[in-house]
Order: C-alpha cells, then structure tokens, then sequence
C-alpha cells in the first residue's frame, strides 16, 4: 500500500519532494520481465489525490477480454 500526494497524470511526489511515475513503480512486475509469476495476482494499492482540481467519483477503464495493462488490471 502506498500512501502519497500524486500530481496530474500518472506521478506521485514523494516525501523527499521527489516524482516518481507509477508506471515505473510497477514495471519491474510486468508479466513479461517476471515470467515466473505470469499467472499470480499482483496487487498495488495507491492512496493518493491527483493535482488540485475536484476528483471524479470513479473512472471507467475499457478493456476487451482478459487483456490488461501489462498484465496489470487498473481500477
């Protein structure tokens, strides 16, 4: 679990004020570096508001079957 500031789009600040990408957060898990855990569950929690404007009470992600982004189901 992750507990952070994000600002807008898909970074977070750090409590050493640095940015660090989500993206680059969950890569070293990608299903295509980690062949050994491809078919287990991995799960990051991130608790953290996006930027200064009012949030929307939820996003809709479309995926087609069981694809996801690299392995990874985003909520």
């Amino acid at each position: 679990m992750i507990y952070e500031y994000g600002e807008n789009g898909n970074m977070l600040v750090a409590s050493n004020e640095k940015h660090v990408s989500i993206d680059d957060m969950h890569m070293p898990f990608n299903c295509n570096k980690m062949e050994s855990f491809k078919d287990f569950p991995k799960i990051f929690i991130i608790d953290a508001c996006r930027g200064i404007s009012i949030l929307k009470s939820h996003e809709i992600i479309t995926m087609r079957g069981n694809e996801t982004f690299y392995g990874f189901l985003m909520i």
